[in-house]
């Protein structure tokens, strides 16, 4: 225990992969461009995941139906130079911060801390749950052009109206999510970009608990393809 630092570019295995710092601030550094590749078993980090130098290193995990844990943050102290979720049967993700694109697929991703930010573009492919207790989770993005927020499933919170979202795009990224809170309602919603696409929020059984503020910078555009947007 201590500190984990990879100098290579390939990590593979035919189990499960757990990297282990020793503690939630010790660091684990990424001195290369690294590929963490496992035959749909489980991969973890705990520990603080870095790069050498800020808005460099990258990292890309494939785990197939196997699960992905980063159990602290990513790219908090220095930025990654972009982030990747090949495949995952469920991803846990505490802070992710990275220079370049943050690209995360799953069956189910948990989204378990406040902050998701990336310089560029931000895709969820998955069902998105919001476990943060009694907060806000806000996911950024470049806020240039094609610089966008993807949500490809559903999202829904942990807790009914635990949490409170923010999905920021700036004035020139797009906004694209799914239906939110449709099995379980989040509280507050809040979304900036310049066109916004939204599907349905809320159920008859799960309305929205809280205030939707949705905000699309001129000359956008705001387009609802659901039914239903229910909220108290």
């Amino acid at each position: 225990t201590g500190s984990i630092t990879f100098t290579g570019t390939a990590y593979r295995t035919n189990d499960t992969q757990a990297y282990n710092a020793g503690a939630a601030t010790r660091t684990i550094t990424l001195n290369e461009n690294a590929v963490f590749i496992t035959s749909d078993d489980n991969v973890t980090f705990t520990g603080l995941v870095e790069p050498q130098a800020a808005n460099t290193e990258t990292i890309s995990v494939t785990a197939g139906t196997g699960a992905v844990t980063f159990n602290q943050n990513v790219g908090a102290a220095l930025a990654m130079g972009s982030f990747t979720i090949v495949s995952s049967a469920q991803t846990d993700l505490a802070n992710v911060i990275a220079n370049g694109d943050i690209a995360v697929t799953g069956d189910n991703i948990d989204l378990n801390s406040t902050t998701y930010a990336s310089s560029t573009s931000v895709t969820f492919t998955g069902e998105v749950d919001l476990t943060l207790a009694a907060g806000t989770t806000t996911v950024t993005s470049g806020g240039a052009d094609t610089e966008d927020i993807t949500f490809t499933g559903a999202i829904n919170d942990n807790s009914a109206g635990d949490t409170d979202l923010t999905l920021n795009a700036g004035a020139l990224g797009d906004v694209t999510i799914n239906t939110i809170g449709v099995t379980t309602a989040i509280d507050d919603l809040d979304i900036d970009g310049l066109a916004i696409s939204l599907n349905n929020i809320g159920s008859p059984g799960a309305a929205s608990s809280g205030v939707v503020d949705v905000l699309g910078a001129a000359p956008g555009s705001i387009t609802l393809t659901g039914t239903a947007y229910r909220t108290n």
